[in-house]
C-alpha cells in the first residue's frame, strides 16, 4: 500500500497537535514568568517545561511521519462479509501503543526532573523531593497527548474513504498474488 496516500491524513494531528503545544507554550511562559518566584528559578521552570513540550512536539512528528511507527502503532483489521463479498475495513491502536506511552512518558519524566537538577547543581534526589508533583501534572498530560495522538489518527483513518478503499484495492491484490504463487508451486 501506498504511504504517500495516509501522509496528508496523518499531517491533520500534527498541525492541530502543533497549535495546542505552542499555545500551551505561550500559557507556560505567561504563568511562569508572573509568578513571584526569583529569577533564576523562573528561567529554570520555563526552560525545563519548554523542553518537555518540544520533546513532545518531536516524537509526534517522527510518529506521523515515518511509516514504519505507524505501521507499529496502528493495526488493520478486515473483516469480510460472506454473504455481499463487502470488505470491511477497520484501524485499531495496537498492544505496542501502551507499551511506547508508558516508556517515553517515563523517560520524558526522568529527562525534566534530571534537567532540573543539573541546572541547579542539586542532587537528583533532592530536586525531585521539591518538585515532583509539578512533573507528575507534566506526566500526566504527556500521557493524555499520546493517547489523543493515537486515537486521533484512529479516527482519521477510520473516517477516510480515500484509505479504506486503496488499503481494499491493496489487499485483494496481495491474496491474489499469494494464491497464485500457491498455485505455482502446487503445479
Amino acid at each position: 500500500m501506498d504511504f504517500k496516500l495516509i501522509k496528508p491524513i496523518l499531517k491533520k494531528p500534527i498541525l492541530w497537535l502543533g497549535s495546542g503545544i505552542f499555545a500551551i507554550i505561550i500559557a507556560i511562559l505567561v504563568t511562569v514568568f508572573s509568578i513571584s518566584i526569583s529569577k533564576s528559578e523562573k528561567i529554570v521552570w520555563a526552560s525545563q517545561l519548554i523542553l518537555n513540550f518540544l520533546l513532545l512536539f518531536l516524537i509526534t512528528l517522527l510518529l506521523n511521519l515515518s511509516k514504519t511507527s505507524v505501521s507499529i502503532f496502528l493495526d488493520v483489521y478486515t473483516e469480510k462479509n460472506l454473504e455481499t463479498n463487502e470488505i470491511k475495513v477497520e484501524v485499531k491502536k495496537s498492544r505496542y501503543c501502551h507499551i511506547f506511552i508508558c516508556l517515553f512518558t517515563i523517560i520524558f519524566f526522568f529527562i525534566e526532573l534530571t534537567s532540573g537538577s543539573q541546572i541547579k547543581n542539586v542532587s537528583w534526589a533532592e530536586y525531585a523531593k521539591s518538585n515532583w508533583w509539578v512533573f507528575f501534572i507534566v506526566y500526566i498530560f504527556n500521557i493524555a497527548h499520546f493517547y489523543f495522538l493515537f486515537s486521533f489518527n484512529q479516527y482519521l483513518l477510520n473516517n477516510s474513504d480515500v484509505f479504506k478503499n486503496s488499503y481494499i484495492e491493496w489487499y485483494e491484490n496481495t491474496k491474489k498474488e499469494i494464491s497464485d504463487k500457491k498455485n505455482k508451486t502446487i503445479d
